[in-house]
């Protein structure tokens, strides 16, 4: 029985330890001026009291971030793209990145705020090329076990918008796949008709 008990305890192990993979949030699923809050499994969106994140369609406009991108609005509709947008991850990721278009001049245009579980982990400028058509890719992936990113002090003209949110989901927190966990129940049958085979 204790050795039964032992390889249980090892399937499930290797089940629960399975890497996640690569995630990208693109936003595409959704209608175009929905609002964006908890529609995702890894993470959840929102912005400051009064207003709200919506997903837009950018009617193949930005490149790669088509057919949609989010961006900043008063929370009765409409858009600015120029608030907060705060991402909470539901597990720690590493390697995150994301896309910022829309933006009209170059330079910083932005400030994001890094949070691990223990606090801020660092403030990183948000370096855009004045090309509003083609998205710039903002490289998170120097910090480990992220929790959440804020996106702040958006000072592009015409604001910014964002897209293509993509990160590994961390390994310290880790997320069972459903591959996974039917390994692990496929491994406790064998382990019961093993059993009773004795």
């Amino acid at each position: 029985m204790r050795q039964t008990l032992f390889a249980a305890a090892a399937v499930l192990g290797m089940a629960l330890a399975a890497p996640a993979g690569a995630v990208t949030i693109n936003f595409d699923s959704l209608t175009n001026a929905a609002l964006v809050t908890n529609q995702f499994a890894e993470a959840t969106f929102s912005a400051n009291a009064g207003f709200a994140v919506f997903a837009f369609g950018s009617a193949a406009t930005f490149g790669t971030s088509t057919p949609n991108f989010i961006c900043t609005g008063p929370a009765g509709g409409g858009i600015d793209c120029v608030n907060d947008v705060n991402v909470a991850f539901t597990n720690p990721v590493n390697n995150l990145s994301f896309r910022a278009l829309g933006d009209d001049a170059a330079g910083t245009q932005a400030l994001i705020d890094v949070f691990d579980a223990g606090g801020l982990l660092a403030t990183v400028n948000l370096v855009t090329d004045a090309s509003p058509f083609v998205p710039n890719l903002v490289d998170l992936s120097a910090y480990a076990n992220v929790t959440a990113i804020t996106i702040r002090a958006v000072t592009d003209p015409a604001g910014l918008g964002y897209d293509d949110f993509t990160f590994d989901v961390s390994n310290s927190v880790p997320t069972p796949e459903p591959a996974s966990l039917a390994l692990f129940g496929l491994g406790l049958l064998g382990l019961s008709a093993a059993r009773r085979r004795r």
